[in-house]
C-alpha cells in the first residue's frame, strides 16, 4: 500500500496496486540536475495550461510521462495514459484508458514531494530555485551523500529515501534549537560545513 505521508502515490491496474515512489534514485532517473529542473518547469507549465483550459500538445504530456515512468509506472504508462505516435509523418499523443489530465496532476505531485518534500512545523525548506541568491539545482546525489555521511546509512538505503524521509531524519538528528523560530532545511553543503565545525570543536585526545 502506498504511503502518502512520504510522498508515494498509487494507481490500480488489473486489480493490482502500482506504487509510485519519488525516491532520490527515481528522481535521478529523470536526468541531470539541469534536466530535472527543465522537467519540473515543463510539468508545471502543462498543469497551468490544463487548469486554464488550453489544448495540450504532446510536448506538454511527454515530460509528465517521463516522471511517471521514473517513479515506477513504466510498465503501465502506455496502457493507462497513452503513448506517442509517429505514424503518417505526424507526432501526436495517442490516448489511453485514463485521461492525460490525471497524468499531469500525478507527475506534478511526485516532483513536488520528490524535490521539496514536506517541511515540518519548525523548519522551512529553501526555495527550490534559489540558494543564497543564486540559482539552485536539485541534485539527488547531494542528499544521498549527506544521508550516508551523517545518518550512517548504506548507499542503497540512502538512494531509496524520499525527500520527506530525509527531512524527518534530519529533524530527529538535528532538531531546531528554538522550535518557535522557523529554520530552513540544511542542504548537503551545509551539512558538510556542520560536520567540519563539529570535528574542529572536538577536544584533543589525551596521550
Amino acid at each position: 500500500m502506498a504511503n502518502i505521508a512520504i510522498g508515494e502515490a498509487a494507481i490500480y491496474v488489473d486489480g493490482r496496486e502500482v506504487i509510485l515512489r519519488p525516491s532520490f534514485a527515481n528522481m535521478q532517473k529523470i536526468g541531470t540536475p539541469e534536466e530535472i529542473k527543465e522537467t519540473l518547469w515543463d510539468c508545471f507549465n502543462a498543469l497551468q495550461k490544463q487548469q486554464a483550459g488550453l489544448d495540450l500538445h504532446y510536448s506538454d504530456i511527454l515530460p509528465c510521462s517521463i516522471v511517471f515512468d521514473a517513479c515506477g509506472g513504466d510498465e503501465i504508462e502506455s496502457r493507462i495514459f497513452g503513448q506517442l505516435s509517429t505514424s503518417d509523418d505526424r507526432i501526436e499523443w495517442m490516448p489511453g484508458i485514463e485521461p492525460v489530465e490525471n497524468l499531469i496532476i500525478m507527475a506534478n505531485h511526485l516532483l513536488s514531494w520528490g524535490i521539496n518534500g514536506k517541511p515540518s512545523k519548525g523548519r522551512l525548506r529553501k526555495a527550490a530555485n534559489e540558494k543564497d541568491g543564486k540559482e539552485y539545482l536539485f541534485d539527488p546525489l547531494e542528499f544521498v551523500g549527506a544521508a550516508v555521511a551523517h545518518f550512517g546509512m548504506s548507499t542503497a538505503d540512502a538512494w531509496n529515501l524520499t525527500m520527506v524521509e530525509f527531512q524527518r531524519i534530519m529533524d530527529s538528528k538535528y532538531p531546531p534549537v528554538d522550535p518557535k523560530k522557523e529554520k530552513h532545511y540544511m542542504t548537503a553543503d551545509e551539512l558538510r560545513e556542520l560536520k567540519q565545525r563539529v570535528g574542529k570543536s572536538k577536544p584533543a585526545k589525551q596521550r
